[in-house]
This record gives C-alpha cells, sequence and structure tokens, in this order.
C-alpha cells in the first residue's frame, strides 16, 4: 500500500513540475510582450522595428519549447557521432553554436535603443540573426534523437 502513495506522489510532483515551468515560460513570454509592445509601430521605421520584435517573439517560444523539452525528457542526442571529423571538435563548435543561439537574441533586444543612426540598420541586422537561430533551434528540435 505505501509503494502505491510513493508512486501517487512521485506523478503528482511530476505534474506540479510541469505545470510550474509552463507557468514559468508563458509569464516570462507575457513579460517580454509587454516590454516589447509589438503592436507599437514606430513613425520612422515602422517595418524593421516590428520584423525585430515579432522575430525575437517566435525566437522566445522555440526556446521555451526547446527548452521544457529539454528539461522534461531524456538528454537528447543533439551531438551524434560522426566518423569522418572528430567528435570532440563537431561537439565543441555545436556547443559553442547552441550558447550563442541562447544568448545573442537576448543582447540585440536589449541594446536595439542604443543606435540612434543605424536603428533601421540593425533592426535588419537582428531580424535576420533571430530568424538564423530560429532556423538553427528548429534544426536541433526536429532531428536531435528525444528519448520519450
Amino acid at each position: 500500500m505505501s509503494l502505491f502513495f510513493i508512486f501517487v506522489g512521485n506523478q503528482l510532483c511530476n505534474q506540479m513540475q510541469h505545470f510550474l515551468s509552463i507557468t514559468l515560460f508563458l509569464s516570462l513570454y507575457i513579460i517580454a510582450f509587454l516590454w516589447l509592445k509589438p503592436f507599437r509601430w514606430h513613425r520612422k521605421k515602422p517595418l524593421s522595428t516590428a520584423s525585430l520584435k515579432f522575430s525575437y517573439l517566435i525566437y522566445l517560444i522555440i526556446l521555451f519549447a526547446l527548452t521544457y523539452k529539454f528539461i522534461f525528457y531524456e538528454n537528447p542526442d543533439i551531438f551524434p557521432e560522426e566518423d569522418s571529423v572528430s567528435v570532440d571538435q563537431i561537439m565543441i563548435y555545436k556547443l559553442i553554436l547552441l550558447s550563442f543561439s541562447y544568448v545573442i537574441p537576448h543582447l540585440l533586444i536589449l541594446i536595439r535603443r542604443r543606435f540612434q543612426k543605424l536603428r533601421e540598420k540593425f533592426n535588419i541586422f537582428g531580424s535576420i540573426i533571430n530568424i538564423c537561430t530560429i532556423l538553427y533551434l528548429v534544426f536541433i528540435y526536429k532531428y536531435s534523437d528525444w528519448y520519450i
């Protein structure tokens, strides 16, 4: 009988962890959405500003989904072994790329107001970086072996 209560307690704790993580991710997304104000258009540069804001918000959704999968499922095989090149070199390269994909879009959105004269070019550059990061994260999400 006590094994039953331990099993039910573990299941409840597991469900609570999922619920709290989803709540945390959702609240962070809402805070980012309210801070960015994506529907407030810039008078002089509406298209470039909107592209930067919306690409960042899409990036956040994909980042949270990937982080959720990475936390609650067994470690994926993000770095598969390849015969032609040293595995250590490939793993270091992919780990650095993954680390940059977690940091660079946040820095771009934080420093965007520091560029007054080149703001439109910076917004376009930031949008391109965000889109490339989104594609990389989707590639990891889709082509990694997740052990469910």
